[in-house]
């Protein structure tokens, strides 16, 4: 990855890391020609054609005067022989669209002015025309956009890409770093963490004339051979602050970025930090601490920074956390911190709030600088103390009252008295109020009123006189207790009065207050009463009745004398109040009998013929006397002319009536044969004369009392009747016939059994049938032939009679047979049917569902049926019938394999778990090609891909069959093939990195084994092995459905020496890059040697102590046999053994800071 910082180094090799509280500005990049975005923070420069051409530019330019580390990862491709060209780290002032030409000019030719750092992986020595290349991939320092290395251009190099030749476009990627120190002029290359190339050069003056400010970016091209190059960048130009704020208490995330994750990281200090060697810590400073971080790359450049934590003190917790008031009682909470904010849980938002309710308080303070507190106060109130000095009372005057106070643990009386029980006697009514404490302090207050009660003063009224036997009721006021001298105690008493009396009684009220009163009864005697005797009169006569014994006298009739004349119309008992001067009353009794009244009955007037003997008779009495001086209640008279007779008729009583009665003789007798009649036409009537004559002659020639007629049309009947003596007499009568109705039944009529038929009759205004109806029109619902007759009757009441016959068809009859009865399910069945009677053809039947069917008729049942039909004649009457069809069960078919998806081969076992019965016969279909299997429970194995149908058809010992297929219930998957190539095959341990490329078909996910414990996800993939030896890889290749190929490869690591001396350091004891010390791999103790010397020349310090287990040298801090030099740039010599015992010797500079 490489890593550009514009902001001040600490060191020359120092670069500032970002932390996860920073905002960071992104990197933007340009780019031109065939240069695209590969992935992220990657990008291709020239694709795998001939004639690319590319370049990418870093959008802002940077200023050369200070100075800068810029790091990349390089991929030059995959092809050496016919592979090129190459590409450039280049700095340029032409601008962000600069793009160069194809071929060896690498993307950068003819950029002028130009500083380049060329990586050539094509030797065109031999070209023409040539570029004076060596032979090995190889590395260049260039300028002016000229690549002829025999040119004056040519600034430093070409050398080989690394230490040990090799092929760098190898599938591998090359870490790369570019550094520039303005003060020394010091430009230096690294590739593969080696250092191998360095210049002291100016560039500002002698490239740019003067000017600082500069585009850097990478080129690339290809001619006629070519490669896929890229380049990885890492977004690391930071603008970031040197601080963090948190508040006192708090936790925060430092994340180091801008590095990497394959280095090491090391936090200072080391106190409240989760850990000093991860990228990213959580801290918890108690104050404000600066922390720093090294991080050493895998290619042991370190790299540091640091940031300010600053910790800013919380607001102080002021609340007391509870409290406990007396009912009623509030409290001021201040939450304290003046001058910040505040929110309570009431919602107020001031420093102080009043608190009353039982809850708990919460507030929030928040200071200026934005740390807060939560702090609460939790209010509860003492239940209310109930105070009780007891109910109000009344006590009568100078009597003392006890009071008793309840509710606490003390009290206090408004008298002044402490204790809970005092006893008062106030003349006045006094108003006591007692205060009581309970057990917490709290107080509760109560009163009583004491009322003063009066004698009581009451009254039983007057003294009283009355009558002897009188009840007297005598009444004290209500609302008391009551003593009477009779030793009744209620509030009234009840006495019959006898001799006089005197009666005393004592009230005493609640308060025992009490009163006495008392009255005299003084009792009067009676009179003694006489009448005059009982008497009898008749009616209308009078009667004189008389009282004595007395001053005044009221009669039951009104009269007030003490004589009166009474005249009753019957007998009545008469009532007399008699009264002393006293008022004292007595009654007395006369009874006056009334005799009955006469009222007489007599025979009534008679009339007859001379000579004729009438009887006469009166009642009503017990005496009669006739007007001709016969006596008795009947006589017999024999007048010869019209005379009255008068009766006198008397009773037992002495009273008496009369009555008249007069005997009238005429020649002419006065019959009577009875009113005129009214008949229908058709009927018979008796008419007769009265009995006692001796003859009767009638108008139609009958000659006897009655007679019986029956005439077709009204007619007058007469009679003429005689006496013995010769009187005669004559009557008539009128016999009105009336016409008959013409009654009327219908036509017969012929209908559908059990079909409704109305009948309507006529000729008349009323109509009664047979079957019990009235009316003309009736309904009738007969099942069988049957005649019906109706009864009409007019206005005149006549009435007559008419028949109609309903004739019936017959009933239908439908027979339905079957073929079979039991069938399995999906066998068809033949219906046949016989019908016949009703009306006759034609018939329609419906099935079930009302459809028209016709017989014979198939149906196919699939379960146990009824099967319902109905029959319709032309007299529409369905009739129905119901078929019952039973089926065999069907075989139960419920089946599941054991496995429903897989990748190829794949074996099913199929189950079929229903039990087996004896005789049933299975049939699997796998739709595979054709294979059957006969089975209950088979497996099958599949070999190609894809989606399976699964039928399974089951026969019954009734050979009934059962098929259930389940639709794409086998799915099959394809597996992957895997497939890779390992490049190289043996990498030495300086550069252990090996590249996988993946060669695999049809997969979707991939597993690398790097044999180390180590793995990968991606598709190709490169390993850097820690340690020498051989290691078994693998690739599991994996598709979407989890299908998995593997394949093996063997790679190696073998040794390779490697040394690493640091260009700067700065022993001013932060424990940051304090020592300079020289390191690499496989270097012995035998024979090393590192010598620090000074611009002179002169040795300053030395030392041959290599400890092999860490590979690093003794450490120099600086200073020449204790004194601190000065800030400078110090060469250094080492020379060492590596692992082979070849002899190496190596030298550099070195800058000393303070």
């Amino acid at each position: 990855m490489c890593r550009f910082n514009k902001h001040l180094f600490i060191s020359i090799i120092a670069v500032v890391l970002s932390f996860s509280s920073i905002t960071v500005k992104a990197q933007s990049y340009i780019l031109n020609g065939s240069a695209a975005t590969y992935s992220t923070d990657c990008y291709r420069i020239t694709r795998n054609l001939a004639n690319q051409n590319g370049t990418i530019w870093y959008s802002d330019p940077i200023d050369l005067t200070k100075p800068f580390i810029i790091e990349c990862t390089l991929y030059l491709g995959t092809k050496d022989a016919n592979g090129a060209d190459g590409a450039s780290f280049c700095i340029q002032n032409v601008g962000t669209n600069a793009l160069g030409s194809n071929g060896n000019g690498m993307g950068y030719a003819n950029f002028a002015p130009s500083f380049i750092v060329e990586f050539d992986t094509y030797d065109n020595y031999w070209g023409s025309p040539s570029n004076f290349d060596i032979a090995d991939d190889h590395i260049s320092i260039m300028r002016d956009g000229n690549y002829d290395h025999s040119s004056v251009n040519n600034i430093a190099g070409p050398v080989s890409a690394t230490s040990t030749p090799q092929d760098i476009e190898n599938n591998v990627p090359y870490f790369a770093r570019f550094t520039w120190d303005p003060t020394t002029q010091l430009f230096e290359v690294y590739f593969n963490c080696e250092l191998r190339l360095s210049t002291n050069y100016d560039i500002i003056n002698n490239v740019f004339g003067g000017n600082p400010m500069v585009y850097w970016g990478y080129t690339g091209a290809t001619g006629g051979y070519f490669n896929e190059e890229r380049v990885c960048l890492e977004e690391n130009v930071l603008t970031v602050p040197d601080t963090l704020e948190i508040c006192e208490g708090e936790t925060t995330h430092l994340d180091a970025t801008g590095a990497g994750i394959n280095g090491n990281y090391t936090w200072t200090p080391n106190n409240n930090i989760s850990a000093t060697n991860v990228q990213s810590p959580d801290v918890w400073p108690t104050t404000t601490t600066t922390y720093y971080v090294t991080y050493t790359t895998p290619c042991s450049f370190l790299k540091t920074d640091s940031i300010t934590v600053i910790v800013n003190p919380s607001p102080i917790q002021e609340l007391p956390s509870s409290a406990t008031l007396c009912d009623g009682e509030s409290v001021t909470l201040d939450a304290g911190n003046p001058g910040t904010s505040y929110l309570w849980s009431t919602g107020a938002n001031t420093q102080t709030i009043t608190a009353l309710n039982n809850t708990t308080y919460t507030v929030t303070v928040t200071s200026s600088n934005g740390c807060s507190i939560t702090d609460s106060y939790t209010l509860a109130h003492y239940a209310p103390v109930a105070a009780q000095a007891g109910n109000d009372i009344t006590i009568c005057a100078g009597a003392g009252t006890t009071l008793t106070a309840q509710g606490g643990t003390s009290y206090v009386w408004t008298t002044g008295e402490t204790s809970s029980s005092i006893t008062v006697n106030p003349a006045t009514p006094t108003t006591y109020g007692v205060t009581a404490t309970d057990a917490n302090g709290c107080t509760g207050s109560d009163q009583v009123n004491v009322s003063i009660g009066t004698s009581i003063s009451f009254s039983l009224g007057s003294d009283r006189s009355v009558c002897v036997g009188e009840n007297v009721l005598i009444q004290a006021p209500a609302g008391y207790t009551y003593q009477w001298s009779n030793g009744n105690n209620t509030s009234s008493i009840s006495i019959t009065a006898v001799s006089t009396q005197n009666y005393a009684v004592t009230l005493t009220d609640s308060f025992g207050c009490s009163g006495t009163d008392d009255i005299n009864v003084n009792v009067n005697p009676l009179p003694i009463i006489t009448v005059s005797n009982d008497t009898t009169i008749c009616s209308g006569g009078q009667a004189i009745l008389s009282a004595n014994g007395g001053n005044s006298y009221t009669w039951s009739n009104g009269q007030n004398l003490q004589q009166i004349s009474v005249n009753p119309t019957s007998t009545t008992n008469y009532n007399v109040t008699v009264t002393t001067n006293a008022g004292c009353t007595g009654t007395g009794a006369v009874n006056v009998n009334v005799g009955q009244s006469i009222i007489v009955n007599v025979s009534g007037d008679q009339s007859g013929c001379p000579g004729d003997i009438f009887q006469l008779w009166a009642s009503g009495g017990s005496n009669y006397i006739w007007s001709n001086g016969m006596t008795g209640a009947n006589i017999s008279v024999n007048p010869i002319t019209t005379t009255q007779y008068t009766v006198t008729v008397s009773n037992a009583s002495g009273c008496s009536g009369t009555a008249q009665m007069t005997i009238t003789l005429d020649n002419t007798l006065n019959i009577n044969i009875g009113p005129d009649q009214t008949i229908c036409e058709g009927s018979t009537v008796t008419i007769s004369a009265p009995l006692g004559f001796t003859s009767y002659s009638w108008s139609n020639g009958s000659s006897g009392q009655s007679i019986v007629v029956s005439p077709n049309s009204t007619q007058t009947y007469s009679v003429s009747v005689s006496s013995g003596s010769g009187c005669q007499g004559v009557d008539d009568v009128i016999i009105n016939v009336n016409p008959l109705p013409l009654a009327y039944a219908g036509e017969n009529v012929t209908v559908c059994n059990h079909n409704p038929v109305f009948l309507q009759a006529e000729g008349g205004d009323t109509y009664a049938w047979s079957n019990g109806a009235m009316g003309d029109v009736i309904q009738v619902n007969p099942t069988s032939n049957q005649t019906f007759t109706v009864t009409v009757t007019n206005v005149f009441g006549c009435t007559s009679s008419d028949n109609v016959s309903v004739f019936v068809f017959p009933a239908l009859n439908f027979i339905l047979t079957l073929s079979e009865d039991t069938v399995c399910p999906g066998s068809p069945i033949v219906i046949n049917a016989e019908i016949y009677g009703g009306m006759g053809a034609p018939y329609i039947v419906f099935d079930d569902a009302h459809q028209v069917i016709t017989f014979p008729w198939i149906y196919t049942p699939v379960e146990n049926t009824s099967l319902t039909f109905t029959l319709i004649d032309q007299c529409n009457m369905p009739l129905e019938q119901t078929v019952q069809i039973i089926t065999y069960p069907l075989p139960p078919v419920d089946f599941y394999p054991d496995i429903n998806s897989g990748c190829t081969p794949l074996t099913v076992q199929f189950n079929e778990q229903n039990p087996d019965v004896p005789g049933q016969q299975y049939l699997w279909d796998f739709h595979d090609s054709g294979y059957l299997s006969y089975q209950k429970n088979p497996e099958h194995t599949y070999r190609s891909p894809g989606l399976y149908d699964i039928s399974l058809t089951v026969t019954s010992v009734n050979l009934c069959k059962n098929t259930v297929t389940l639709n794409n219930l086998i799915t099959v998957y394809p597996v992957p093939e895997s497939r890779y190539e390992a490049d190289p095959i043996m990498a030495s341990i300086i550069k252990p990195i090996i590249s996988f490329n993946n060669l695999s078909q049809g997969a979707t996910d991939y597993i690398w084994h790097f044999g180390d414990g180590d793995s990968s996800s991606h598709i190709n993939s490169w390993h850097q092995y820690q340690s020498i030896g051989e290691y078994t890889t693998s690739l599991i290749a994996i598709n979407q459905y989890d299908c998995r190929d593997t394949s093996i490869l063997d790679v190696k690591i073998i040794d390779e020496q490697s040394f690493y001396a640091p260009t700067a350091f700065s022993p001013n004891s932060d424990n940051i890059n304090d020592y300079f010390f020289v390191t690499g791999n496989a270097l012995l103790q035998e024979g090393f040697k590192l010598c620090i010397y000074d611009r002179w020349g002169q040795i300053i310090w030395e030392t041959s102590s290599f400890d092999t287990g860490s590979q690093t040298s003794a450490t120099w801090d600086g200073t020449s046999n204790g004194k601190k030099l000065e800030p400078a740039t110090y060469v250094w010599y080492v020379q060492y053994k590596d692992f082979t015992n070849t002899s190496h010797y190596k030298a550099g500079h070195v800058t000393l800071i303070w």
